[in-house]
């Protein structure tokens, strides 16, 4: 029989979204249900829409020198990337060819190519920071990892992505520590009025715009945000004395071929994904505490993601906890499921479940153990987050708590 593979353990944590410059500073909103939105209009479409901004971060004269003509995606991922690996702590004399960068995006540097395509006057320097690899390649040199620096894309599944290329590589043996992340920047006039013109975006423009599995749920707010973990084997960890914050224990990737925006009303695929994930982490579904849902607050992925709950967790009396955390963050597309890896990983530490915010009125065809009163204290051992995306792109991935 093989050797069991390793436990691919987080050492680090770092997040940049709106109203949420750290990663204690969003757990506290997400506890606290705060929301951090702003309403903008739209130059070519006529109406006004709700947006997740998050704060210019602010660097020191170095990384004010990295981002220099870069995406602003790129400035939200050097923020959070700086959380991660300082909580981190790796050793000084660290061997930085066993060190490699993950990140996933849907829209990289969306920003910075609009702006090139509107601007006649062109920027030199655009011709490296209008592509995909720029936002890894600034991470990296961040860091001084010289391993690999990879962009991965997989609409909203696109974090998830980066993260199973990364347990990947190290139980390949090629690095001692991956660093994962997932950013988007997608508040820009163009991609937001496509999203307008497709449907997508509520239709309110007040505090409760995005309402998770509500009855009443209108759209999703998109927002802008970056989301990273240090992750590491358990035994190169323990051997260099890190303090350990959790455990990845699966990521299962599925491929809808057939669809492009839309999902199958049964949430077939997420079924499916579901069941890779624990099948991977050798874990039945009662082994399950808590349920992180993607929760778009759009009609038919919220419906779609319900009822797969229900498919593979049974009723709502059945199932694990379920928290939807979007009114927190918006949906920040690419960076969405590396997000709720996170918020789990702060859930598991904490024993708490925040309350689904703006979830006042629960749909009753989604049937969920929808949390949408105050935060709930429970000892928990595993989450599961579950994410879904443009082109049929489905995750889940596992999260206990420290067992190592």
């Amino acid at each position: 029989m093989p050797p069991a593979a390793p436990s691919m353990v987080v050492t680090g944590m770092g997040a940049w979204c709106a109203g949420a410059g750290d990663v204690p500073s969003l757990w506290r909103n997400a506890v606290e249900g705060k929301v951090s939105l702003e309403v903008r209009s739209l130059a070519r479409v006529p109406t006004s829409i709700a947006v997740y901004a998050a704060a210019s971060p602010h660097f020191s004269p170095s990384d004010q020198r990295l981002v220099r003509g870069a995406d602003r995606s790129a400035s939200l991922a050097l923020a959070a990337v700086r959380e991660a690996w300082k909580q981190s702590a790796p050793p000084a004399e660290l061997d930085r060819r066993r060190v490699g960068v993950f990140i996933g995006t849907s829209r990289g540097p969306v920003g910075l190519n609009d702006y090139n395509s509107h601007h006649p006057a062109k920027r030199p320097s655009a011709a490296l920071y209008s592509t995909l690899s720029s936002i890894a390649g600034i991470v990296a040199g961040s860091i001084r990892a010289e391993g690999c620096a990879l962009m991965l894309s997989a609409t909203c599944a696109s974090g998830a992505a980066a993260l199973h290329q990364a347990l990947q590589t190290l139980r390949s043996g090629a690095l001692d520590i991956a660093v994962v992340g997932g950013v988007d920047a997608p508040l820009v006039d163009s991609l937001l009025e496509q999203m307008v013109l497709a449907g997508i975006t509520s239709s309110r423009t007040t505090p409760d715009a995005l309402r998770p599995f509500d009855r009443h749920r209108c759209g999703t707010v998109i927002g802008e945000g970056a989301a990273f973990l240090v992750l590491e084997t358990a035994p190169f960890a323990q051997a260099r004395g890190a303090v350990i914050l959790g455990e990845v224990a699966a990521v299962a990737l599925r491929c809808q071929s057939s669809q492009r925006a839309g999902l199958d009303p049964d949430g077939r695929l997420i079924q499916e994904v579901i069941r890779a994930s624990l099948a991977e982490a050798d874990l039945q579904s009662r082994d399950i505490d808590l349920l992180h849902l993607h929760g778009t607050a759009t009609r038919m992925n919220d419906a779609s993601e319900g009822r797969a709950m229900r498919a593979v967790f049974g009723t709502a009396k059945e199932q694990p906890h379920a928290w939807a955390s979007k009114a927190i963050t918006g949906h920040t597309l690419g960076a969405s499921s590396l997000f709720q890896v996170v918020l789990t990983l702060e859930a598991l530490r904490h024993g708490v479940i925040p309350r689904t915010v703006n979830c006042t009125e629960p749909d009753p065809d989604c049937s969920l153990r929808l949390n949408t009163a105050s935060p709930i204290s429970l000892p928990l051992r595993s989450g599961l987050c579950s994410t879904s995306g443009f082109w049929g792109n489905y995750s889940s991935i596992i999260i206990r708590r420290n067992s190592v």
